[in-house]
């Protein structure tokens, strides 16, 4: 990124001062003249930019991306793939979502690359008949972080369905069931509406939370297998638990309680939803 930006704009400088074209005659068709007159702003460009990467390896022993490896991949590994670090990150997310910011969008480029990683070395451990070391991956994060979408969902949805009294509450419901299986729940995060909306922000906040500890902690004590295969995010629950574990039973019982889980959590503030006066 930091390459693309630079190059971009050091070629556009360069080109844009008119000083460093390759006038051809006018007998030369216009396309082909364009790429000469480019010519020069664009080698340049490349001289520029790989000249400071010879540099900089020259002086430090790294490469830049070795450098950006060490000073924040690695950091952001030990974060991610601790338990605070990794629900700070989840935790964030769901605030953006409340104030109207698309978190999972804001904030996947500072954990995905750690997460993925994660994911694979565990698949490649499996592989080779070790042990799988990163219970926090990828796919974890699909099956028991943000299960049914966002917040996990999926439990408000049930609980609508079961004990809310008002129309608008169930019209949404029937409609974001289908969806929120493949946990895509943008029809409950703007349509209930989740986002400015201080009640239904507390249970949206805390559900992720209080299922990723648990699945978390029922993984640290060998009931819930670890997740060591990347999945789809839109797989329905209990089949991604199934398949990110290789079919391990005791991961399919841990989603089920952890939606559960979610569904107790927005069970009162559905109930105090019942109370208030719906607006014409």
């Amino acid at each position: 990124m930091i390459a693309a930006l630079v190059s971009v704009e050091i070629y556009c400088r360069i080109a844009n001062s008119g000083k460093l074209k390759i006038k051809m005659p006018d007998s030369v068709p216009p396309n082909v003249a364009g790429t000469f007159e480019l010519l020069l702003p664009a080698v340049i460009t490349i001289l520029i930019v790989s000249g400071f990467g010879m540099i900089f390896q020259y002086a430090t022993s790294y490469t830049i991306s070795e450098a950006i490896n060490a000073v924040i991949q690695k950091p952001l590994t030990g974060l991610l793939t601790g338990l605070p670090g990794y629900l700070l990150i989840f935790g964030l997310s769901t605030c953006f979502w409340v104030i109207g910011i698309h978190g999972t969008n804001v904030l996947k480029p500072v954990y995905q690359a750690t997460t993925l990683q994660a994911i694979l070395a565990n698949t490649e451990a499996v592989s080779n008949g070790q042990t799988p070391q990163y219970i926090l991956n990828d796919t974890f994060i699909s099956c028991f972080t943000t299960c049914g979408g966002a917040g996990c969902t999926i439990g408000l949805i049930v609980a609508i369905l079961i004990f809310s009294k008002r129309d608008d509450y169930q019209t949404i419901a029937k409609l974001s069931l289908l969806p929120g299986v493949f946990n895509i729940n943008e029809t409950m995060t703007f349509g209930l509406p989740v986002v400015l909306n201080p009640m239904m922000a507390i249970p949206f906040i805390l559900a992720p939370i209080a299922s990723a500890t648990f699945a978390y902690f029922m993984t640290t004590i060998g009931f819930c297998g670890m997740m060591v295969y990347a999945v789809p995010w839109t797989t329905p629950p209990l089949l991604i638990a199934w398949l990110g574990t290789g079919g391990n039973i005791g991961a399919v019982i841990t989603q089920f309680i952890c939606i559960c889980l979610s569904f107790v959590i927005y069970l009162p503030f559905v109930l105090i939803s019942n109370k208030q006066k719906v607006e014409a």
